[in-house]
């Protein structure tokens, strides 16, 4: 399992933009084109060679090898990869992106002021009360990393926010964070990543356990492999 981040200005990837672009299939790069606004086509760019950088590493293919393909609800999944999974998230300036065998999900969240109003119509009654017990500055960072956790969990079913956010909850224990579905254990490994950007909440979730750390990519680090093993 394999976690990993990127942090991006769109003043730094100016000059490698056409180069990498070059390097995307058409339609997908038309897709990326489409997209009002340039931040957010920066951030479809590097998400897409962040994940096709980690994809060729671990499944020993080039970048013209790799397929990718999206499921009925949306999620991509390599064509050929029976059993191995992959996801990726943004969120500001961090664009993050997990792999693995099983199935596996990711988030990112930037923390700003705590909606304690969605935790109580929307989260699961444990989390809610969990928030109420604390401070203001606690319950804004937990608030996005029950949130994180959450969405890297759905992520990993595949069903986006079909599902319901109260019909499940993230429990924290002294050892190790569960997801618990129907009072019982879902069966997935949830996991934070807490140092990374203190002002982020990061996580990733899966069928097997996520890995102790992260990787962090410089933007340049990031260009320079993709361009070198893809």
């Amino acid at each position: 399992m394999e976690y990993h981040a990127v942090k991006f200005a769109t003043h730094e990837i100016s000059v490698y933009r056409d180069l990498v672009a070059s390097k995307i299939d058409p339609e997908k790069r038309k897709r990326i084109e489409e997209k009002l606004f340039q931040d957010d086509r920066d951030r479809a760019l590097i998400g897409t060679l962040l994940s096709r950088l980690v994809l060729c590493r671990r499944l020993g293919l080039t970048n013209d090898e790799l397929r990718i393909d999206t499921s009925p609800s949306g999620k991509p999944f390599v064509i050929g990869a029976q059993r191995f999974d992959f996801n990726i998230a943004h969120s500001g300036s961090w664009i993050v992106c997990g792999a693995g065998q099983g199935r596996v999900g990711v988030d990112v969240e930037r923390i700003e002021e705590a909606d304690a109003g969605f935790a109580e119509r929307y989260f699961a009654p444990s989390e809610a009360e969990l928030l109420r017990t604390l401070d203001a500055a606690s319950r804004k960072r937990w608030f996005y990393s029950i949130w994180a956790l959450k969405e890297s969990y759905l992520k990993a079913l595949g069903t986006g926010l079909a599902a319901p956010l109260d019909g499940f909850s993230i429990r924290f224990q002294a050892d190790r964070i569960r997801v618990e579905s129907k009072g019982f254990d879902a069966g997935f490994h949830p996991k934070l990543y807490q140092d990374i950007d203190p002002d982020f909440a990061f996580a990733m979730c899966g069928e097997n356990p996520p890995p102790e750390n992260a990787r962090v990519w410089t933007l340049k680090n990031l260009i320079t492999d993709f361009l070198r093993f893809c």
